[in-house]
């Protein structure tokens, strides 16, 4: 990436105050209310409270270059024994140079009783998570109920583009939240602001100032949110840190003194060209010098075949058959992609710009993709900001129809990309078309059909006809390969929960092996008292499997979105003849259930004929991202759907 020029003989250090206004906590002064705390009022049900949590940010130019300061003060009251592992402490950071500290950091502990215990130098250590990325550690003892743990730190970095991003919420309610910073204006940031819950105080004005000769007028700010209220992951979300009130910097341009101010922060087109020209992105798949080994390797593969779709489905299996994902998201090849080809181990990215390679040289229309994860958080559409995107998909165009690709894993099949990478949009990175564009997959589904008979004592006898389409697929060819147990093993186990005996006598699968198409399996199975007997009854529950244990919808509010990942059908189909000398007594009403504008679908029928009794449930969801105000509506969805699976069908002896 091109990086902005300074005249290092400048030097900068901005030490004036933010404001008048003391800092909220000072290092080893706890008050006697906090120590004595033994419920946080503002959330009685609280494991623990950041009592106080304060940062500045402020800017540095020396002959090495220019840099930032980032400072933070962290106070935590510890209320239950829950949150005992809030002692253990971690400090990421970015390390792109050497030139990156992190300084002066201390951290205590003290007691209900006052009683102090400090962390020494021996006890905090560093250590590399990913490529750039390291991380601070200590373990603050004797951690009890009524502890109060407190650390500060420095970080100094010349990593301007991306300032740290403050969060003023967690997991856990925040008392006091406070961010200053001090910005020179030859310093351009946008600032970006996130979340529902309002600024207590926002404060913001401009000094100017002749420093070295020159006038610079610098913005000073202070933000502070007070009681700011716990947020706590949810199911069917992206990440959490996509909902908490945060503030976020990105670098726009930079100016020195009277020299030209310099953009850092491009148009998508001049974005578009730097990541194309790029030689860990776009010269990856675009120069044959980073892949010949690669294209040589695949060259009996597509040899014999002549059509497009063809050839990309064999290339797309090559690059997931003979190269693993090492479990790296980065938007960046960490060298030549033949060279973790050769090593048979790539990031995400790179085993994507092995397949885009491939496809290019075969004339197949194919374009790189950038994206977020759905852990790594939502995409600002409106400006170029690099850091964002941590993943590299591709767009391919196969007899006019596109197909998104994402390299991974075996056991999914070619459209279907990586759970994590559906994140709603993705940036087509082109020099003429660069755009943004939907990601849209096909549903996934399952398919469930049982025939079976049943004897005076509630016992079936029969089989089990299963199909599993998409991410379906890959989940139960992921189980049955994965697993040491047998086939016949893996269905005992399923079926345990639902009769006193059951015995398996044979099982069949068909494409178990090949992701493309449907898993189909068939179970032949009897199961012992299946339906309970009592008296002349017989009760019975008619789902032999359901994924619906429990509604994952469990609060009766909701403050964001319900996220689904890809559309999905469920069909569940059970014919059953009943016993001789046996009539249905009662049976469960029917259900026919459609979301608002056609988002869902749900439908149930129990139907008789003579001594056939056939229960048929489907359920379908097109939409995928549900609103807070629409949570109730999906919350009974689920509702209706476990009321349903639990009635039951009973039928009575004729007399």
């Amino acid at each position: 990436m091109k990086k902005f020029s300074i005249i290092s003989f400048f030097y900068l250090l901005f030490t004036a105050q933010l404001f008048a206004q003391a800092p909220p906590i000072k290092w080893g002064k706890i008050p006697d209310a906090d120590l004595k705390m033994t419920v946080y009022e503002e959330d009685t049900t609280a494991d623990a409270v950041i009592l106080a949590d304060f940062g500045t940010i402020t800017f540095e130019l020396n002959d090495l270059g220019a840099f930032y300061n980032f400072t933070q003060h962290k106070r935590i009251k510890i209320l239950k024994q829950s949150a005992f592992d809030m002692g253990n402490v971690e400090i990421p950071y970015y390390a792109a140079t050497k030139l990156t500290k992190v300084r002066g950091l201390k951290a205590q502990v003290f007691s209900p009783s006052g009683k102090k215990q400090v962390i020494g130098k021996k006890e905090i250590y560093d250590e590399e998570i990913r490529e750039n990325v390291r991380v601070k550690k200590f373990a603050c003892p004797k951690v009890e109920v009524g502890s109060i743990i407190e650390y500060k730190y420095q970080v100094f970095s010349p990593d301007l583009v991306g300032l740290q991003d403050w969060y003023f919420q967690g997991e856990n309610p925040v008392r006091w939240s406070e961010l200053r910073f001090q910005m020179p204006e030859w310093f351009d940031y946008l600032t970006f602001f996130q979340g529902k819950e309002d600024m207590s105080i926002r404060e913001e004005k401009y000094e100017s100032r002749i420093i070295r000769g020159f006038p610079v007028n610098t913005k000073l700010a202070r933000y502070v949110m007070e009681n700011a209220p716990s947020l706590r992951k949810e199911a069917y979300i992206t990440t959490m840190d996509d909902y908490r009130a945060r503030i976020k910097f990105q670098l726009k341009s930079i100016q020195v003194g009277n020299n030209i101010r310099e953009p850092y922060l491009s148009s998508w087109p001049k974005f578009a060209e730097t990541i194309i020209d790029h030689d860990y992105i776009g010269d990856q798949f675009n120069k044959r010098r980073n892949f010949k080994k690669l294209e040589a390797a695949a060259a009996n593969v597509v040899a014999k075949l002549e059509s497009p779709a063809e050839k990309v489905s064999a290339l797309y299996e090559f690059i997931a058959r003979n190269v693993e994902w090492n479990g790296r998201f980065t938007l960046f090849a960490d060298d030549q992609i033949d060279r973790a080809f050769a090593n048979r181990s790539a990031n995400s990215s790179e085993l994507n710009f092995m397949l885009l390679a491939l496809l290019k040289s075969q004339g197949i229309e194919a374009y790189p993709l950038l994206l977020s994860t759905r852990e790594h958080g939502q995409m600002i559409t409106a400006y170029p900001i690099i850091d964002q995107f941590n993943h590299t998909m591709i767009l391919a165009v196969v007899d006019g129809k596109e197909v998104f690709l994402d390299v991974g894993s075996m056991m999914r099949p070619m459209g279907y990309p990586r759970v994590s990478s559906l994140n709603q949009e993705a940036w087509l990175a082109d020099k003429k078309i660069a755009q943004w564009v939907k990601i849209s997959i096909p549903a996934t589904s399952k398919t469930f059909f049982g025939h079976f008979n049943m004897d005076e004592s509630g016992s079936l006898e029969g089989d089990i006809k299963c199909s599993h389409v998409g991410y379906e697929g890959m989940v139960e060819r992921s189980e049955i390969i994965g697993s040491t147990k047998t086939e016949e093993e893996l269905w005992q186990d399923r079926l345990a929960d639902i009769a006193s005996e059951v015995s398996v006598e044979s099982v069949e699968f068909v494409n178990k092996t090949t992701p493309i198409k449907p898993l189909k399996s068939h179970i032949k199975c009897n199961l012992a008292d299946f339906g309970q007997t009592n008296g002349d009854f017989i009760y019975i529950s008619p789902f032999l499997l359901s994924d619906y244990q429990e509604n994952p919808m469990k609060q009766e509010k909701r403050l964001f979105p319900v996220d689904f990942a890809y559309p999905w059908k469920d069909n569940y189909i059970l014919n059953l003849t009943i016993p001789a000398g046996y009539a249905v007594e009662e049976m469960p009403e029917p259900v026919n259930l459609v979301l608002p504008n056609k988002g869902g679908k749900f439908t149930y029928m129990v139907s008789q004929n003579g001594d056939k009794v056939q229960v048929v449930s489907k359920i379908s969801l097109k939409q995928l991202v549900f609103s807070p105000e629409e949570y109730l509506i999906i919350k009974k969805f689920f509702d209706l759907i476990l009321e349903k699976q639990s009635e039951q069908l009973i039928l009575k002896k004729k007399t």
